[in-house]
């Protein structure tokens, strides 16, 4: 039982050409889902203020409203209307493209994590599942920096495993440790959740004693260093002093005009500053249990329930992630559904991974 995916050793099982046509299948259908009819609806609020501030960004102007936001989404979206302009793109289509794209590469990366952690039945289920998603498709959709914070949380996490594994088998880990580091930038730089970026950590130190991975301080210092030179580069908003004016106003609640949130028949305030007394904490239990399919949900559980009773460091890994957010947002003041697809992904690839076992006991 040694050469178990769970157990994170030795190189990723190959795909084989019949699973890497249907994956690349797979992804096509995810991409047709998440780029039909674009323009479909109109602008929402914040959708708005993405396109009017990667429109300054085309003409060199940084500042102004929506700067709470990190940059790498108004870069991409400029580069889409630098693009898409010349081609008579919809106005709302240019500004959801890179969302859109994203989404259909998340497809992708579910499966090349899914794969690496329980094998490639599981990653061709969960790949699935996340090609077909109405919860993620519609998210996916819209623009908001959600969508990019989950992509780069899942590379990260999969450059994690690819590292155990490499260190485990006497393979040199470091291209991957350096590759986490750049997609932890990336995770920053669409979204400011820097309380997920112990998620790496505990797992790190969850299996520090059944493995030969280590990280020094110093190479834990590098590594930082390679973080914080990426994100700088793809994110120098923050150190504009126009940006820290807006951030006073901001954090105090001024700059919001919609903090508060119908649930399950009440109106609650979700602002940050409520924490515990805002949406109640198990809103993000009741919003898994309802987004996912019922044989979904059920599946989810079953591969969860595994996870808990085995805890193999696949399962460290994918624990360390849904533990970690559901603390830190059960708490949070402020509650949105869209936060959920950076964690999405894990049940989905929970209810593969419980799947592919049923199947494989067939």
């Amino acid at each position: 039982m040694d050469d178990i995916p769970e157990h994170l050793r030795g190189r990723t099982v190959r795909w084989e050409r019949a699973a890497a046509v249907a994956l690349a299948a797979l992804v096509a259908i995810g991409l047709w889902l998440r780029l039909r009819g674009l323009s479909a609806e109109g602008f929402a609020d914040d959708e708005v203020h993405k396109w009017l501030a990667a429109n300054r960004y085309l003409k060199g102007i940084f500042s102004g409203d929506d700067v709470e936001h990190p940059m790498l989404m108004k870069w991409l979206i400029a580069a889409s209307i630098g693009i898409g302009s010349h081609f008579g793109w919809a106005a709302e289509t240019m500004t959801r493209l890179p969302n859109a794209l994203a989404g259909g590469a998340s497809v992708l990366v579910v499966a090349l994590l899914a794969r690496r952690l329980f094998g490639r039945t599981a990653a061709l289920i969960s790949a699935a599942l996340t090609a077909c998603s109405v919860t993620l498709i519609g998210y996916q959709r819209v623009a908001k920096e959600d969508t990019l914070l989950g992509l780069f949380l899942m590379l990260l996490l999969w450059c994690m495993a690819e590292a155990k594994a490499a260190a485990d088998d006497g393979r040199d880990p470091r291209r991957w440790e350096l590759y986490g580091a750049a997609s932890l930038a990336g995770m920053l730089a669409s979204k400011y959740f820097f309380f997920l970026t112990p998620i790496p950590l505990v797992f790190y130190l969850w299996v520090r004693r059944e493995s030969r991975w280590r990280v020094p301080p110093r190479r834990w210092l590098q590594l930082i260093a390679v973080a914080v030179a990426f994100w700088v580069c793809l994110n120098w908003s923050p150190f504009l002093p126009s940006t820290w004016e807006y951030a006073k106003t901001y954090t105090t609640g001024q700059q919001t005009v919609h903090g508060s949130l119908f649930f399950m028949g009440r109106i609650y305030h979700n602002l940050l500053e409520y924490a515990l007394g805002g949406t109640p904490p198990w809103f993000y239990a009741v919003f898994t249990a309802v987004k996912l399919a019922p044989a979904t949900f059920l599946c989810a559980l079953v591969g969860l329930g595994f996870a808990l009773v085995q805890r193999r460091p696949a399962h460290k890994l994918m624990l360390s992630w849904v533990a970690i957010w559901f603390l830190v947002h059960s708490v949070s003041g402020s509650k949105w559904g869209r936060f959920f697809i950076s964690v999405l992904p894990a049940f989905l690839i929970f209810a593969g991974a419980a799947a592919a076992a049923f199947i494989e006991r067939l």
